[in-house]
């Protein structure tokens, strides 16, 4: 089973797998990405339908196949559960350089598992040369930032901006981990 992924080694942490999204997540993946309130901060839209979920997973992994990892399952492994993703934005993206996504259910806020989600997938990108890992949150989502520093991020106001979430104009507020080596 260990070789059925397209791009992306699973990674286990304590209580967690992260990886590819699979056709058979649709229906966890609809009761996620349906919810009003875990969309409260994010760009996109609630999903409508178990067909949009598919679609949506279905896309997800024709970008696997091109090597961008743009949304990973987080899978709770005790009930094998898709409780949400993280993965990789499109802005920031080069060699050395990502923007870290993440969104959780609402059912399994407070509970640790976006920073243990988080803490592992930094690592994988740290062995994959990103030197620069950038993350933020809405300003109003505090809870968004707290896992950050715990995770390990610094605060980097220079890179606040602001984002339309839902036709309102929201503050972006933006987390950093360096790894440049400095120049001797």
């Amino acid at each position: 089973d260990e070789e059925n992924y397209i791009s992306f080694k699973p990674i286990d942490t304590y209580r967690l797998t992260i990886r590819e999204l699979e056709e058979s997540d649709v229906e966890d993946y609809y009761y996620f990405a349906s919810s009003k309130i875990v969309h409260k901060y994010l760009a996109s839209a609630p999903l409508t339908s178990i067909d949009e979920a598919l679609k949506t997973i279905r896309n997800t992994r024709n970008q696997y196949h091109d090597k961008l990892l743009y949304k990973l399952a987080i899978i709770r492994r005790m009930d094998n559960r898709l409780i949400g993703y993280i993965g990789l934005s499109k802005q920031d993206l080069s060699l050395t350089t990502c923007q870290v996504i993440y969104a959780i259910h609402q059912d399994y806020w407070g509970q640790g598992y976006v920073g243990e989600a988080l803490v592992a997938f930094v690592e994988y990108l740290k062995t994959e040369g990103k030197q620069i890992i950038i993350a933020g949150h809405v300003e109003e989502n505090y809870n968004s930032g707290k896992v950050l520093l715990k995770s390990g991020f610094k605060r980097d106001p220079n890179r606040d901006s602001q984002m339309i979430i839902h036709g309102e104009v929201k503050n972006i507020i933006s987390y950093l981990i360096c790894e440049r080596k400095e120049k001797k």
